[in-house]
């Protein structure tokens, strides 16, 4: 008998083995289809996060600083407090003093909103308008229909907007845009670009509502301060009667402060110095520390260690469940060898050697994992696609994982065969035909 022929005889025994207790062999494989299929949803689960991350910080920008007031727009009773909550806001001059000081800046632009009524033609709705510069769509790289805001708009405080492709169709309809004048709190604006930031929607890991809201409306930053300013302004009036130079400051301060300012650096190892120097030249300007920087790529990339640890662990618990598979396997053949005893000895009496009857009993193990790798596939597909169904979490799945985890499971045939083929193939030949 030739070697192949040796290796198929042990391949036939196994398998008429499996398929004579069918309901035994399949119990015997349950372990290693949820393990196998465990490995490859955890495996998408984790793979579908970096990609996740990966859309994220591409949308939001690896190399973006955010600037923001922790205070709200209060405006106090008393004077002096108010012209000391003023002074201690952003203004348009620090972005003038980011300017001069960091060379590492690339893009910056203030940006302030409010919410706002949008009114076209009867056609009205609830949304924000935002005064910004043209580097803001740079630096969250927002494509733009239209044009861009020009330095004249900017320099004359011109009643020119960008609105939202939400905004467009929910307005609009069908009519081009472009050239059209909508209402926006008793102020008419004309359009001249439409801003697509649908791949916003996307960003779970960071608080960037500024950004997510579909119905907004950017004008240039110092229209929006002229135009959208006044209640705080008439506010100030109000108040300081009394003292015609403090009113005249805080009208000052009031019409050049902003919300956020949003810078982006030339190189990503520029990042943390910049992050750094601003954080310095913030704390030595206003003394309270009522200002929070914060760069989203370190927050993105802390989310992806925790996504990644937390994929460690399902995996780490996936693998476990293989391994109570394989446990189970190593007990059933044992059980198998102790009931094929008679068997065992009558195939080492017709000539069969040791290696044969290891070589069965590993096969045999083999096989069932082999049956239970492909089901646990198939059902760890099904399981990724469920989850992603229900719970809207990515998940991919790769070529690598599905053969990692089908390796991993003849590997568990071997190693946990191997035990009870070894004991098979001890067995004493007279023992064995005298077994009953």
């Amino acid at each position: 008998m030739t070697k192949f022929d040796r290796i198929f005889w042990s391949f036939e025994a196994s398998y008429e083995s499996i398929k004579s207790n069918k309901f035994r062999s399949f119990l015997t494989t349950l372990g290693v289809i949820f393990g196998v299929a465990s490995v490859i949803t955890m495996m998408a689960v984790g793979k579908g996060t970096q990609k996740e991350i990966l859309n994220q910080i591409e949308v939001i920008g690896a190399k973006n600083i955010i600037i923001e007031s922790i205070q709200k727009d209060l405006i106090p009773d008393n004077n002096q407090e108010n012209l000391s909550d003023i002074s201690n806001k952003l203004n348009l001059f620090d972005i003038a003093s980011f300017k001069n000081i960091i060379n590492t800046i690339s893009f910056i632009s203030p940006y302030s909103c409010n919410s706002s009524d949008i009114i076209y033609k009867g056609r009205n709705t609830k949304g924000i308008i935002a005064g910004v510069n043209s580097d803001y769509f740079k630096i969250f790289n927002l494509s733009i229909n239209g044009k861009y805001f020009s330095n004249k708009h900017l320099l004359m405080a011109n009643s020119v907007c960008l609105i939202t492709l939400e905004l467009k169709k929910k307005l609009f309809y069908d009519i081009n845009p472009f050239g059209q004048y909508i209402k926006v709190n008793n102020i008419w604006y004309k359009i001249i670009g439409i801003v697509d930031n649908s791949n916003i929607k996307q960003i779970s890991d960071i608080n960037i509502d500024f950004l997510k809201n579909q119905n907004t409306i950017y004008i240039p930053i110092k229209t929006y301060k002229l135009r959208n300013n006044k209640n705080i302004s008439n506010k100030i009036s109000d108040k300081s009667k009394n003292s015609s130079y403090k009113s005249e400051k805080q009208l000052f301060l009031s019409k050049n402060q902003v919300d956020k300012i949003f810078i982006q650096v030339k190189e990503i190892k520029d990042l943390y110095f910049t992050g750094k120097l601003v954080s310095k030249i913030i704390s030595r300007k206003y003394k309270n520390n009522s200002f929070n920087i914060i760069i989203p790529l370190q927050i993105l990339k802390q989310h992806k260690k925790t996504k990644r640890l937390f994929s460690i662990v399902l995996g780490v618990i996936a693998g476990i469940s293989l391994l109570v598979g394989g446990i189970g396997i190593m007990n059933i053949m044992l059980a198998s060898v102790y009931e094929r005893i008679k068997e065992i000895g009558i195939r080492m009496a017709v000539g069969a050697s040791k290696i044969d009857i290891i070589s069965q009993f590993v096969l045999e193990a083999t096989l069932i994992c082999s049956i239970g790798g492909i089901v646990g596939i198939i059902l760890g597909i099904i399981m990724a696609k469920t989850v992603t169904y229900f719970t809207g979490i990515t998940t991919i799945i790769t070529l690598s994982s599905i053969i990692i985890s089908f390796s991993i499971s003849i590997f568990v045939g071997i190693f946990f065969g191997y035990s009870p083929a070894k004991r098979a193939a001890k067995q004493n030949p007279v023992f064995s035909l005298r077994h009953e």
